[in-house]
This record gives structure tokens, C-alpha cells and sequence, in this order.
């Protein structure tokens, strides 16, 4: 009874908790590329976009590098993705099939902490135009785009929401719930020695 008393009295001075990832409504994807063999190739996203509608499609040499390049907020979560092998059956080869997933797509890995390797990237989005060559290039062995093409892909991060942490009035509020619930604990535990005294 001791300890759920304070664990209740805890639980009621904690503060609210938020997820890791707030999960945006919807934001805009844009991209423009250029590549030697299979040309130039744009599109965009309207706002709102959910699903399939929400996915953007081209094809741009890798040179038989599978990669993942992943947009992500200030806390590192993923809110856009870009990954190759994305099976359009024009690619002359498999990995030059891209496929870049906004936050509305439903794709698995929006939302999750973004981990570097050696055929992942993890680029800050700005919300702006940002130019991927060197990334690109840093995933396929330098080799960059054939023929010296370019990416530029804008990730609209006005809608996304960042993880909620906590305020220093929160952190306050807690530790005075920890105290109550010290407080009640010491109390029960006296009233209970107190009752187990009897007189002779």
C-alpha cells in the first residue's frame, strides 16, 4: 500500500509525455536531376499528400550501389527518405531506380532515428533547396552522377513537428512529486511502527 500510494502520487506529478516523433500532417517534396545517360527528370508533391501520393520517382546511375540518403529534423528522426532499388523495370540496373518518401507515405522508416553507414546518409533538411551531388557521390564510390549531372531535393519542413522535450517547469514538477511521494511514504512508514507498539 506504501509504495502504490507513491507511485500514484509520482504518476500524477509527472509530466505528460510526448513521442519521439510528432507525426506532421504532410510536407512537400520537390527534386531536380540531371544525369548523363538517362537525362534530366523533376517532379513535386502537393501538400496533403498521403500514401503512393506522397512518393516521388527517377532513375540516375549508382554505378551498382545500393544507397539510402534520409532527411531528417534536429533530433535526427527521419521525416523524408531516399533509397535506390526501388524496382521501376526501365533502370538499366536495379539500384538506378530511385524513390524519395515523404513523412505522409507511410514508409517505415519515417519517423525513426537516422544511423549512418556505409550505404545510409543522414542530411539535416532546411526546408530548402539542397544539393545532394556530393552526398550522392560519397555513396557510390565517387562516382557521383554520370556524366557530372546534379540532385537538388527541398524537403518542406514547415508542417513537421520535432520531439517534444521537457521545460524546466516540468523538470520542477517532477521532483516535487518525487518529494510528495517520499514524504508519504516516510509518514506511512512512522504510523506504522507507532501501531505496532503496545502497551504492557
Amino acid at each position: 500500500m506504501k509504495f502504490s500510494t507513491a507511485a500514484l502520487l509520482t504518476a500524477l506529478m509527472l509530466p505528460s509525455s510526448a513521442s519521439v516523433f510528432a507525426q506532421p500532417q504532410s510536407n512537400e517534396l520537390a527534386f531536380a536531376q540531371t544525369d548523363g545517360y538517362y537525362g534530366s527528370s523533376a517532379g513535386a508533391t502537393t501538400p496533403g499528400s498521403t500514401g503512393s501520393a506522397d512518393e516521388l520517382y527517377f532513375l540516375a546511375t549508382a554505378f551498382g550501389y545500393n544507397m539510402t540518403i534520409n532527411f531528417t529534423d534536429a533530433n535526427g528522426n527521419t521525416i523524408a527518405t531516399l533509397f535506390g532499388d526501388a524496382g521501376d523495370p526501365n533502370a538499366a540496373y536495379s539500384g538506378d531506380s530511385f524513390e524519395l518518401d515523404g513523412v505522409a507515405s507511410g514508409d517505415p522508416a519515417i519517423g525513426t532515428p537516422c544511423a549512418a553507414g556505409d550505404e545510409v546518409a543522414c542530411v539535416l533538411a532546411t526546408g530548402t533547396s539542397q544539393d545532394l551531388s556530393s552526398v550522392f557521390s560519397s555513396l557510390d564510390g565517387d562516382n557521383g552522377f554520370f556524366g557530372g549531372g546534379s540532385l537538388d531535393v527541398t524537403i518542406d519542413t514547415s508542417d513537421v513537428s520535432a520531439a517534444d522535450t521537457p521545460e524546466p517547469s516540468s523538470l520542477l514538477l517532477l521532483a516535487t512529486g518525487l518529494f510528495c511521494g517520499a514524504i508519504v511514504v516516510r509518514s506511512r512508514a512512522r504510523a506504522g511502527h507507532g501501531d505496532s507498539v503496545s502497551a504492557t
